[in-house]
């Protein structure tokens, strides 16, 4: 739990954030999707409820990063 946000939200950072957070992001889309369309929870090309899954995975990224383990 010994975060430097001031740090991290440096310019020069900016890009390396960026990065990160889309690669966060469709790593956890294509996931999402893969698993969903074996599962059969695709309807109609639609993931119902897609939002809260990416808010449980989400906020399990945040505190995985806060306690210090990676994604």
């Amino acid at each position: 739990m010994q975060l430097d946000i001031r740090g991290a939200l440096t310019p020069g950072l900016a890009p390396v954030i960026l990065i990160f957070f889309f690669l966060a992001l469709f790593d956890s889309v294509g996931t999402l999707v893969g698993v969903a369309g074996q599962a059969g929870l695709m309807r109609d090309g639609r993931l119902p409820r897609a939002k809260e899954a990416l808010l449980a995975d989400a906020v399990g990224t945040v505190a995985g990063a806060a306690l210090g383990t990676s994604t």
